[in-house]
């Protein structure tokens, strides 16, 4: 499955939580039904997946109070690696000042098509977002991230959600050399991928390759306590969360996702 289908897919879930009622709405994301329409036969498989929804949900919350926490303790970049359809730029309050800059990267015909449709909808892009066309497979994202403005040790989080899963190995261990060469300490990386493409310590392995430290995977029943108030069923461990910093030594005892 293409990565825009993906993309379509998810933005349908993140679309139907604004049909919930209010209080039981885990984020708000006006902007996704603007692709939910899309991808039909993605969606359609990706449905039946078990606990698609609930994976979906969660991880979207999860990410945006990472991004939270790293506006609260002074970053002044969020770097969006395969941004797809991502409107955290447009719907998260904390960035709506343009206080940290949002760098949304991707190929350019994605770039393009988000663009097009965001305009036609009578909603451009805030001028604190740079959209930058990088082949996340290969090198150039820190040229690119620097020539584009990002200043190394400004404090940076580079979010990949659901993007390395689409990468073999050895362009993960690209991926994340380039960040680090980019941003400097202090840098935090979020991630988000399935136990079927990557598991816990191989991405461990390679963040720490890279010099990312302090390596954390909140578990998914963690995060179901946390933010459905209940525990989670039997099969939620494909699902994995993965955060790190650069520069800071490894956790004593780094939990593996289950």
């Amino acid at each position: 499955m293409d990565a825009p289908s993906t993309a379509a897919a998810i933005a349908f879930v993140r679309a139907e939580e604004g049909r919930r009622p209010p209080g039981d709405r885990l984020f708000e994301d006006r902007y996704a039904a603007l692709w939910a329409a899309e991808g039909a036969e993605a969606r359609r498989l990706f449905l039946t997946v078990p606990f698609f929804v609930e994976h979906v949900r969660l991880r979207t919350r999860f990410l945006d109070d990472e991004i939270r926490s790293a506006v609260a303790r002074g970053c002044e970049a969020i770097v969006l690696l395969g941004a797809g359809f991502d409107s955290r730029a447009l719907r998260l309050p904390e960035l709506a000042g343009g206080r940290v800059e949002v760098y949304e990267v991707d190929h350019e015909a994605q770039l393009a098509a988000k663009r097009v449709r965001l305009a036609a909808n009578g909603t451009p892009l805030p001028a604190f977002v740079r959209t930058l066309a990088v082949d996340l497979a290969g090198p150039g994202l820190a040229a690119t991230l620097s020539a584009a403005g990002l200043r190394p040790g400004a404090g940076t989080l580079f979010v990949a959600e659901g993007l390395i899963g689409y990468l073999a190995p050895a362009a993960v261990a690209g991926l994340f050399a380039e960040c680090a060469a980019a941003a400097a300490a202090p840098a935090w990386l979020a991630a988000s991928y399935s136990r079927f493409t990557f598991q816990p310590a191989q991405v461990e392995q390679l963040l720490g390759r890279a010099g990312f430290g302090r390596v954390s995977h909140p578990t998914y029943q963690e995060l179901h306590r946390r933010y459905l108030g209940t525990d989670a069923p039997e099969g939620w461990e494909s699902f994995v969360l993965t955060t790190a910093a650069l520069g800071e030594p490894a956790a004593r005892g780094s939990q593996a996702a289950g």
